[in-house]
C-alpha cells in the first residue's frame, strides 16, 4: 500500500468509499470492475455462497477503483518535503517575490501541490 506510514487505512478506506458514494456513474463503473474480477460460489452441503475477489487482478481490471483509492491518498495524506535549496532562488507568488538563499532549508507542505490545479 503506497504511502503506509503516513496514512491510516480505516480513515483512507472511509474516505475512498465516499468518493465513491458521491457519484451514481463512479458507482456503476465500480461494480462492474470488481464484478469482473469476482467468483462465486456456493458449498452445496450448506447452502453458503461465497465470493471471492482476485486481489492480483486489482490494479489492472480495476483503474477506476485504483484511480478513487490514488485520489483518496492525494487528498489525505497531510505529509511535508522537505529540501535544502542548491542555488539562490526567487520565487514569485501574486505580486510578491521571495529570495531563497543557497542552503537554506525549504519546507513544503504536501497540500499546496496536491491541490493546485495550476500544478
Amino acid at each position: 500500500m503506497m504511502l503506509v506510514a503516513t496514512t491510516n487505512a480505516v480513515p483512507t478506506l472511509f474516505w475512498n468509499i465516499d468518493y465513491i458514494l458521491s457519484s451514481p456513474s463512479i458507482i456503476a463503473s465500480v461494480r462492474k470492475e470488481v464484478t469482473a474480477i469476482t467468483s462465486c460460489s456456493t458449498d452445496p452441503a450448506i447452502g453458503k455462497t461465497s465470493m471471492i475477489i482476485n486481489a492480483r487482478k486489482f490494479a489492472t481490471y480495476c483503474p477506476i477503483l485504483y484511480a478513487a483509492y490514488q485520489e483518496s491518498l492525494r487528498l489525505l495524506i497531510q505529509q511535508t518535503s522537505i529540501r535544502v535549496a542548491d542555488e539562490d532562488t526567487a520565487v514569485s507568488l501574486a505580486d510578491k517575490t521571495y529570495l531563497i538563499k543557497k542552503s537554506s532549508v525549504v519546507f513544503i507542505p504536501s497540500n499546496i501541490y496536491s491541490e493546485s490545479p495550476e500544478i
